[in-house]
């Protein structure tokens, strides 16, 4: 082991950094940008979708999957240890970043609307009891 750290990534106040870590990044064609961008650190899922996305999609755009993955999984109910759940996903996944993008689920109401749609309807009456 070389250093006070033993050749670690991190400064820990001794005024050395290695560099390596810095040299970690990877740069993707990204195919929703359509620009190169830094690429994830690592494969999302171990399938052939998660190495597609790793060698064709960026930090950035994963990111804009990960908050539609979340609607997804609320909104449709999946359980992702079911496999007919996890492909229902991974299908909705490659549309959203390699396709035209995705639909909301016919039920769902984004928070804006659902907030405006509120306050539209706030004055119920209610009995006083």
């Amino acid at each position: 082991m070389s250093g006070c750290c033993g050749g670690g990534e991190h400064d820990h106040g001794h005024g050395h950094f290695d560099e390596t870590a810095a040299a970690k990044v990877r740069m993707v064609n990204c195919v929703k940008f359509g620009r190169e961008m830094e690429g994830l650190s690592e494969v999302p899922w171990n399938n052939d979708l998660g190495r597609r996305i790793f060698n064709e999609v960026s930090i950035e755009a994963w990111k804009m999957w990960q908050s539609q993955e979340t609607m997804i999984i609320n909104e449709y109910h999946l359980q992702l240890w079911k496999p007919d759940d996890r492909k229902k996903l991974y299908a909705m996944c490659e549309s959203f970043l390699f396709g035209g993008g995705l639909q909301p689920p016919p039920e769902y109401v984004a928070p804006d609307a659902a907030l405006a749609h509120g306050e539209e309807h706030a004055h119920h009456h209610y009995p006083h009891g």
